[in-house]
């Protein structure tokens, strides 16, 4: 709950990950989640993160919200503007930390050339599987009409 009570932790991998990285990479996209188990970097990251949403909307809700409000309200917003920048930076710099640590796990774990090209390799992992689950049309049993003029049903395989 939330970190504070311990419990059974488990690592998701999805399947661009299994489908794109070498092995050599996976093993070190694998040994950077258990150096943050290691670490303990994963016991308080639900509340700092739960801390950085809340203090966003909160954000968004005062800007909103201080428009054409009196000076004590826009003093306010200033006030929690400022401890949400520390707040921030704050979360930040610890969050930064915790990843150099837990890629140091993984370099020495699956090699630093491995760790360097799995951390180059999962962006466009998540680019592409991005591009592909959200922009590519349907399958073409889903249109009511041909997607293609050259469709089976005109006796054409397109090419």
């Amino acid at each position: 709950m939330l970190g504070l009570i311990p419990g059974r932790r488990r690592i998701h991998v999805g399947v661009p990950l299994l489908v794109g990285l070498t092995r050599p990479r996976l093993r070190a996209v694998l040994a950077h989640e258990m150096g943050h188990y290691s670490n303990r970097d994963t016991r308080l990251a639900g509340i700092t993160m739960r801390g950085r949403d809340a203090i966003l909307r909160t954000i968004d809700a005062l800007r909103k919200g201080a428009e054409g409000g009196s000076a004590s309200q826009a003093f306010m917003v200033r006030m929690y503007l400022r401890y949400a920048r520390l707040y921030m930076r704050v979360s930040q710099a610890v969050a930064r930390r915790q990843e150099v640590a837990a890629d140091l796990v993984a370099a020495r774990t699956a090699g630093r050339d491995s760790t360097a090209g799995a951390l180059r390799e999962i962006p466009l992992l998540h680019a592409a599987f991005g591009f592909a689950t959200h922009r590519r049309p349907p399958p073409s049993c889903c249109w009511a009409e041909p997607l293609w003029p050259w469709s089976a049903a005109a006796g054409s395989s397109g090419r």
